[in-house]
């Protein structure tokens, strides 16, 4: 309940339905589902916005000290009214290994991909953007205390 003069019906209601599904069908292997829906209702704008999200998930680990994670969501929000439109999406994987040779320092190194897109609509000014983003880190440690 917002009581700023002026801003007496600034009140907005929050709702989320979420359902998250992880399974593990072997012992080197991890898969899930999530699913998502939110709505928020702007009091004072009369307007309701809208967002449905769905991801997967897998961790695979092929040998003892290494693993390999993939994930992927797809979220989309919109308005009742019809104004804007916005769609996201991510892809991630990683591979993370110790490293043989330099084991009992605690070698390790990962190599990571993240891919995003994002699509901006805006329907009251005619307007629309469309933003893409490649990213590929590679990192290396050893510490004196080993694995």
């Amino acid at each position: 309940d917002n009581r700023q003069p002026g801003r007496e019906n600034a009140d907005f209601l929050t709702r989320r339905v979420a359902i998250q599904f992880g399974v593990t069908p072997v012992a080197v292997l991890d898969l899930g589902l999530e699913l998502s829906f939110d709505s928020r209702d702007d009091a004072a704008a009369a307007i309701v916005t809208g967002t449905r999200r769905w991801g997967t998930s897998l961790s695979w680990r092929p040998l003892r000290s290494s693993s390999l994670s993939v994930s992927y969501s797809n979220t989309f929000q919109d308005d009742d009214l019809s104004t804007f439109e916005r769609t996201d999406r991510v892809l991630s994987a990683g591979w993370n290994s110790f490293l043989p040779f330099v084991e009992h320092f605690g070698g390790q190194y990962f190599l990571r991909f993240n891919h995003q897109r994002n699509r901006n609509q805006d329907r009251i000014r005619s307007l629309g953007t469309h933003r893409m983003a490649w990213t590929v880190q590679f990192g290396l440690s050893l510490s004196a205390g080993g694995r």
